[in-house]
């Protein structure tokens, strides 16, 4: 236990972590994974987690700037080094906190490539405020959870539901992608729901799938 504590929130494609440590002339914060890492500056770090073409970009911003910096591969530290790539890779930047000091640190994410995680966290998370971007996160799940009026059912039965809206990406987009607007799509859409679980396509039998045809009924109805 290094008597850290660590907070985070998410915006629509970022995080944002705040790190609150203790008196120390030697605190860390660490990247690592199956990656390739590069630190850009004082204040920056980008890559990509997972290698290859189907790997995620990051673009990550500190709150503040390092005392030192450098990277790690398979266990043997390189101080300094501004660039790592491999399996069992990481980078690493280093502070000296007084009790109580807190380091934030936002992350844009994307699919395409660095510059487009740099501009999404930039769209996203523009400045700096961790009670900021928390509120409004939950402010966001709270307005697409009440798309939804649940009747009954145990605490698991709602805890299963919730978990399911979650997977969808919200209420909201449950609702566009599930919108019925004629008696033949809603007849369609009972038929669906009345399948068992063997006389689903494939690609519609994974968790997000599954969700959606269990409980199609509820909304076509």
């Amino acid at each position: 236990d290094y008597n850290i504590n660590v907070e985070y929130t998410v915006a629509d494609q970022a995080s944002y972590y705040r790190f609150t440590f203790p008196e120390n002339s030697d605190s860390h914060i660490l990247l690592g994974s199956n990656s390739k890492f590069s630190i850009v500056d004082e204040n920056t770090i980008e890559g990509q987690e997972g290698m290859g073409n189907r790997g995620n970009y990051f673009y990550a911003k500190f709150s503040q700037p390092f005392k030192s910096s450098g990277s790690w591969k398979d266990g043997n530290v390189f101080p300094q080094t501004n660039t790592q790539s491999g399996t069992n890779v990481g980078v690493f930047a280093n502070y000296a906190t007084s009790k109580g000091e807190q380091v934030e640190v936002k992350i844009g994410v994307s699919s395409e490539s660095i510059e487009q995680a740099k501009q999404n966290l930039e769209k996203d998370i523009p400045g700096w405020g961790f009670e900021t971007v928390k509120n409004s996160a939950k402010n966001k799940w709270a307005a697409s959870l009440d798309l939804f009026k649940v009747e009954g059912g145990t605490d698991e039965q709602l805890s299963i539901f919730y978990t399911g809206i979650y997977f969808t990406n919200g209420g909201e987009s449950l609702q566009n992608r599930m919108k019925l607007r004629d008696d033949k799509l809603i007849e369609r859409a009972q038929r669906y729901a009345a399948l068992s679980k063997n006389e689903l396509y494939p690609a519609v039998s994974g968790q997000g799938g599954m969700f959606q045809k269990t409980n199609l009924v509820m909304i076509a109805d």
